[in-house]
């Protein structure tokens, strides 16, 4: 494993074993190679694999609420053919899915919009110039652990088919454009039980 991830995994190892995520978010450590899990392949060159918002689906036990939040919204749980990637694609329980903006909104919306930091989704949202929208839209996700010194941890994964770390809100926002951080905003969700 990547020695900036050791350090992540172990600098934060007490919010982790106090978390009560701790068994998903231990084993996805444990497993990294899940994170570049290949999902589905449409073709030699396009495959579907997770991403930050299908790992925090499946940290705080959401995979099955998931995909029937999909199916009752309408969607066909195996169209995969949206441009956007507004689709999901979960193939069990026990590992991370592939979870679109779109599906990933609806999972909120069945969330409690809290203050807390502590074993919460968080939500990142922030302004990008030259999309076709040009304006605030659901960017990343992950799990908000507590705080450490004050400031506020979490786990996700990096981006879609990338690594799992564990850092701060800072450390978070210190790989960001200096013009993306000016606009960053992030929420914290309560997950159902």
């Amino acid at each position: 494993m990547n020695s900036n991830i050791d350090r992540g995994f172990a600098k934060y190892s007490d919010l982790i074993d106090n978390s009560r995520f701790r068994e998903r978010i231990r084993a996805l450590e444990q497993n990294p190679n899940s994170a570049f899990a290949y999902l589905h392949r449409r073709s030699l060159m396009d495959v579907i694999k997770p991403c930050c918002w299908g790992t925090a689906v499946y940290v705080v036990g959401g995979n099955s609420r998931m995909k029937r939040l999909w199916a009752e919204s309408g969607k066909r749980l195996d169209d995969y053919s949206d441009a956007c990637g507004d689709f999901v694609c979960i193939p069990d329980e026990n590992s991370p899915g592939y979870v679109g903006e779109e599906p990933m909104k609806l999972f909120l919306k069945t969330c409690e919009f809290t203050e807390s930091d502590k074993d919460t989704v968080i939500s990142f949202n922030w302004r990008e110039d030259h999309t076709e929208l040009c304006r605030y839209r659901l960017r990343h996700s992950g799990v908000a652990l507590g705080k450490k010194d004050g400031i506020t941890v979490m786990f996700h994964q990096v981006w879609g088919g990338g690594r799992f770390a564990v850092c701060s809100l800072e450390e978070f926002a210190s790989t960001l454009r200096e013009t993306t951080r000016r606009t960053l905003r992030h929420y914290f969700y309560q997950p159902q039980n």
